[in-house]
């Protein structure tokens, strides 16, 4: 992928963010990102071709970041506040109609979102847990494999406008009231006291 290419991509990827993605024509974007409708083409067949390269370019990149967080030099709990902070960052300027114009109107680009989530994030979240067991922070009894698989699934809630609404919550804040209760319900006495440690830490550099 050339330079110019990936740059449409990052840039459209952050205007769906800002703005939501069923409101942005193909003028807007070509506007917003000071090129013309025909260098635009030279890479998209149409909008919805816009919209999955862009959505595959942000997962692929996420994923990087998250790999990058993964950090097996720490402890799994430090992982999941590591986690937690990039995620936050990534959701705090999301449009509150982005995955639901994503889900709607755009179902390859969707079809991405689910992979990424399924895969990634729950292998990323199965392995915690049995790193956290190992280590004796998290619950020797607990199911790992149907818990990563809970956690995945509250994603649709979190993006549920029926369920939050966007006026009154942020993806950002359900995400970290999610993390919070996934912790407190694998912790041991241990690993809560690790917890409680890093959440202190936390305050005071804030």
């Amino acid at each position: 992928m050339e330079a110019k290419e990936k740059d449409i991509y990052i840039k459209a990827s952050n205007l769906f963010k800002t703005y939501g993605i069923k409101s942005m024509t193909m003028d807007d974007i070509a506007r917003s990102l000071k090129v013309s409708k025909k260098t635009l083409y030279k890479y998209v067949s149409d909008k919805n071709d816009l919209v999955c390269k862009a959505i595959k370019l942000d997962l692929d990149t996420s994923e990087c970041k998250f790999n990058e967080v993964c950090n097996k030099d720490v402890d799994p709990i430090e992982e999941l506040f590591n986690i937690n902070e990039l995620a936050s960052e990534q959701l705090k300027s999301l449009h509150p109609s982005v995955m639901y114009d994503i889900q709607k109107y755009h179902p390859e680009a969707w079809a991405y979102f689910e992979e990424h989530k399924n895969t990634h994030i729950y292998n990323g979240v199965l392995e915690n847990m049995e790193r956290g067991k190992e280590m004796g922070f998290y619950r020797a009894e607990i199911n790992s494999i149907i818990l990563a698989k809970l956690y995945v699934a509250r994603f649709d809630a979190i993006f549920n406008p029926e369920i939050f609404s966007p006026i009154e919550y942020s993806f950002a804040k359900i995400h970290k009231e999610m993390m919070d209760y996934h912790l407190h319900g694998i912790l041991t006495p241990k690993g809560l006291g690790i917890f409680n440690k890093k959440q202190e830490i936390n305050k005071e550099h804030k």
